[in-house]
């Protein structure tokens, strides 16, 4: 039982890598027609700069709701369910 939980985490957690390089690339994206200061702070802060504009699409278009803001929820989501994958294949070891 401890290997599936560990097989899973491993899944989960490549997935949050995966599409945690996505949602930066597509704050570069989103970045790019606002210059190129906005968009190298962009690359150096990956969480900071996807917390920014979170806020700054937010407060464009007046929904929170965005493909930023989704992916971003979602991968949250995916980070808690390895750790808590991780948990339980350690404690069933």
């Amino acid at each position: 039982m401890r290997r599936n939980f560990g097989f899973l985490a491993t899944i989960v957690g490549f997935v949050a890598i995966v599409l945690f390089f996505c949602i930066h690339l597509l704050a570069l994206f989103i970045a790019y027609p606002n210059g190129l200061a906005q968009m190298l702070l962009t690359l150096i802060l990956p969480i900071v700069a996807e917390v920014y504009w979170i806020i700054q699409i937010r407060d464009e278009t007046g929904t929170f709701s965005n493909a930023l803001t989704v992916l971003c929820l979602i991968w949250i989501i995916l980070v808690i369910a390895t750790f808590a994958s991780s948990l339980v294949s350690r404690e069933t070891a």
